[in-house]
């Protein structure tokens, strides 16, 4: 088992503590290179897009996370319109909430199984491993909401008053740190409010101070100072208590006792966390006597937020459940890192290797949960090889799906490749993402806000914040709304003759990321993403030829000579080009 050697680490030599320094950010790069993800294809698309031109008041769910945006076009300014470039925020966030970690527990300063243990963790906990490299509004939240934490835990003096504003940030960030925010406020006023209340209190004058100034901004600019708020109602209003619509891309909802099963089941063991849940909860009750007023804190406000996140509610009014998305609990990462080891020294506290066994265990889960990972982003690193063939053959015009023509737009820097088309019609009109950039006057501008142009007609419940998503276009009773003002001119391409057609078999096959990340049964469906470009590759394909390999996940290569490749081996589908027979 993997166990830190026996060294001296309390009497460690200022060399030994840098060489402890030195490995742990090598693991912290190692795992960002490895399990790199990058663009997922989902809602990073509009992060970065809107990020990129920045040309309007926002008129999306996503566009109204300001400091997500203006953080990714802050990098795109910086080093130009990259996958990198979009993901250095969160890249950042990651070293912020590894160095909160370290500095709860004292680290480096305090050397000791325990403490480099925790510094361990936070590197390859699996969803803070996967979140730092894709364009996230929720991972970006953490990283202030991480630092902000432990400012006003482990502060001293005026640096106690340092996590108002970060946390504030954090909210504006992503409207659910509001939640986590006031779990940690409440907390720390409950064990110690003599001395959390002038920190707590400063938080809620900056918070409220940058809401106010949100709103005012939103007034000038949108004549609406809660146009935010009325966008997230809109989708709330149309949620279904019980159901996770945001879960439908593998064809079927969480819902029912499944529902609400969730997040126990989530608490014993999951890939998101491996078991560190659970292990935190049974060693922090055993170990509680022996933990600090601010280790008792992060405890407490870390089960609360995973209890909230699971069976709260997003709205006070009327109780609205959580989506079930694991992006949501990545502010947990924080409480694990930091406290697992300590609160398993504790509780074994006479049985000292068994803890350390514990811990190595754990460390050991994340990295094959990890490695076992499933398709997130799968379908645009196939857009991108894809996009590389067709730059390659110049003189060939090529077809494409408006899924995949989403990703090549935006791995391409934001502009459509020269030689690739798709076909025009609802999917184009409705869904490509290039429709939020076109149009101007202010005219539209306010009208992208208002009540009507959220509401157009549907054919069943849906919530707004599936309009314009590329994963969704063949489910089209929930694909209705459009996200643009209706009197914005629609982009079309232009008709010309088609000689090959690029199929991203990860896009079209039905095996959708949205399935896999919530663990559902994925189910092929032909032609379920976009119908008429289904049509024409049965009417028109003919030889095909493979451009982008099958790829199998890290951790069960070695099992594909033993047993050949199964379906659960792989990792993406891979990508071909098909002759046009005309």
């Amino acid at each position: 088992m993997l166990q830190v050697p026996q060294v001296d680490f309390e009497n460690s030599s200022l060399r030994s503590k840098g060489l402890w320094i030195a490995i742990t950010l090598a693991l912290w790069l190692g795992t960002t290179w490895v399990f790199w993800v990058g663009y997922m294809g989902c809602d990073d698309l509009f992060y970065a897009r809107y990020a990129f031109w920045f040309d309007r008041p926002p008129i999306s769910w996503w566009e109204f996370r300001i400091p997500m945006i203006l953080a990714i076009r802050a990098s795109f300014l910086a080093f130009g319109p990259s996958e990198i470039a979009a993901c250095l925020p969160n890249l950042l966030a990651s070293l912020a909430i590894l160095a909160s970690v370290a500095w709860f527990v004292d680290w480096p300063r305090r050397l000791n199984w325990q403490t480099q243990a925790s510094v361990i963790l936070a590197c390859v906990i699996p969803l803070e491993a996967g979140g730092r490299s894709t364009p996230g509004s929720t991972h970006l939240a953490a990283g202030f909401l991480a630092v902000g934490t432990v400012c006003m835990l482990k502060g001293v003096g005026r640096t106690r008053y340092l996590g108002a504003p970060l946390l504030a940030i954090s909210f504006l960030t992503h409207e659910v740190s509001f939640y986590c925010v006031a779990m940690i406020c409440l907390v720390a006023l409950a064990f110690d409010w003599r001395r959390f209340w002038g920190p707590v209190l400063a938080c809620v004058a900056v918070s409220g101070c940058a809401f106010l100034a949100e709103c005012l901004a939103y007034r000038v600019l949108l004549g609406d100072p809660l146009a935010q708020f009325r966008m997230a109602g809109n989708a709330l209003g149309t949620m279904t208590v019980g159901i996770d619509l945001d879960t439908l891309g593998g064809h079927e909802a969480i819902g029912g006792w499944d529902f609400f099963a969730w997040p126990i089941n989530n608490l014993f063991f999951c890939k998101s966390f491996g078991f560190d849940l659970i292990a935190l909860l049974v060693t922090g009750i055993v170990a509680w006597k022996r933990l600090s007023t601010e280790q008792r804190v992060l405890f407490a406000s870390t089960f609360l937020i995973w209890l909230w996140l699971g069976y709260g509610t997003m709205v006070p009014w009327t109780y609205r459940p959580l989506y079930r998305a694991f992006s949501y609990y990545e502010p947990l990462t924080l409480g694990i890192a930091a406290l697992l080891p300590r609160t398993l020294r504790c509780a074994f506290a006479r049985r000292e290797r068994l803890a350390q066994g514990v811990v190595a265990v754990a460390i050991l889960v994340h990295l094959a949960c990890l490695a076992a990972g499933g398709r997130l982003g799968q379908a645009v690193d196939v857009s991108r090889e894809l996009l590389a063939y067709a730059r390659e053959h110049s003189d060939q015009t090529f077809l494409t799906d408006v899924a995949t023509m989403n990703h090549m737009y935006v791995v391409g820097g934001f502009r459509f490749p020269a030689n690739v088309v798709c076909l025009n019609g609802p999917a184009v009109d409705r869904h490509l993402l290039v429709n939020d950039l076109l149009g101007s006057g202010q005219q539209a501008r306010l009208a992208s806000i208002s009540t009507a142009a959220f509401s157009a007609p549907q054919t069943s419940p849906a919530h707004s914040k599936t309009a314009c998503f590329p994963g969704f276009l063949g489910i089209e009773r929930y694909l209705l709304v459009n996200k643009e003002p209706p009197d914005r001119p629609r982009f079309h391409f232009p008709e010309v003759p088609i000689d090959n057609i690029l199929l991203n078999h990860e896009q079209i096959s039905g095996f959708h990321y949205f399935g896999l990340r919530f663990g559902l049964r994925p189910i092929p469906s032909k032609g379920w993403q976009e119908p008429d470009f289904s049509r024409y590759l049965e009417e028109h394909g003919a030889g095909r030829v493979r451009i982008a390999p099958v790829r199998y996940r890290l951790l069960f290569l070695p099992l594909i000579p033993l047993i050949g490749p199964k379906d659960f081996l792989v990792k993406n589908l891979g990508g071909e080009v098909v002759r046009v027979q005309r």
